[in-house]
């Protein structure tokens, strides 16, 4: 996010996540909104009208939350189902899709 608002002066960035970023929210145009991907009226609620969605979020995939089926199933299935979804009703042309976090920063 950081990056991107570092490389387009005139763009601004919704971070969507259910926890508050341990980044510096310094700038503007960087904004943090709560949001459960797991339910549409979640992120309709948080979601402005954009241009561009970028979907990073993952769950399981390290660690004992690898044995946490039903939340692996709810956020890595419904969760990207439902961003799929808000993004058909606002007519979000632009889905960037990233299965998991692991395959951004390995």
């Amino acid at each position: 996010a950081q990056r991107l608002i570092r490389d387009d002066p005139l763009l601004r960035v919704i971070l969507l996540d259910l926890t508050s970023p341990t980044i510096n929210l310094i700038d503007n145009r960087l904004v943090y909104r709560r949001c459960d991907l797991r339910s549409i009226e979640s992120i309709e609620q948080s979601l402005p009208e954009c241009d561009v969605l970028y979907h990073l979020a993952s769950f399981g995939m390290s660690g004992k939350d690898m044995l946490n089926d039903s939340m692996i199933e709810q956020v890595n299935l419904i969760g990207t189902k439902n961003i799929i979804e808000v993004c058909r009703k606002r007519h979000i042309s632009k889905l960037i899709y990233c299965s998991t976090y692991n395959a951004v920063y390995t």
